[in-house]
């Protein structure tokens, strides 16, 4: 199966994992992403500690965890709980200031820190959204 094929049937595949996933499940893809971005800023600068970096990779990766963390932003719904809301905003707008800081300095410390309390929140959110179902 070519290359082009297999892109096509793998988006096509996540579309309709997307277009059939609940809110929650939703939010916790967005989690997962983002997870998995850093994962891999982290495995550039670990992997090559010896040699230089691929900052274009890491920076790319780094750009996608931000994304991420913009959606989540905006899919924010303050009318469910203002509280809550204004939490985990502030939350959101922290680890992308985390993860301009780890850009500009080049140091995984600080991905790592991001990563783990996203996962913090993943866990937490699929608590709730098993309760909820």
């Amino acid at each position: 199966m070519s290359e082009a094929i297999q892109n096509k049937n793998s988006k096509k595949f996540l579309q309709n994992m997307v277009n059939s996933a609940s809110p929650g499940q939703l939010l916790l893809m967005l989690y997962d992403g983002a997870i998995q971005w850093l994962h891999m800023s982290r495995k550039e600068i670990e992997v090559n500690k010896k040699e230089l970096p691929n900052w274009t990779n890491f920076n790319e990766y780094i750009k996608k965890t931000m994304a991420i963390l913009d959606h989540l932003k905006v899919s924010l719904r303050p009318e469910v709980g203002e509280e809550l809301n204004n939490r985990l905003m502030a939350l959101y707008d922290f680890y992308q200031k985390q993860l301009i800081e780890a850009t500009l300095e080049k140091e995984d410390s600080k991905i790592i820190f991001v990563m783990e309390q996203i996962k913090d929140l993943r866990a937490t959110w699929e608590k709730a959204v098993k309760q909820s179902q």
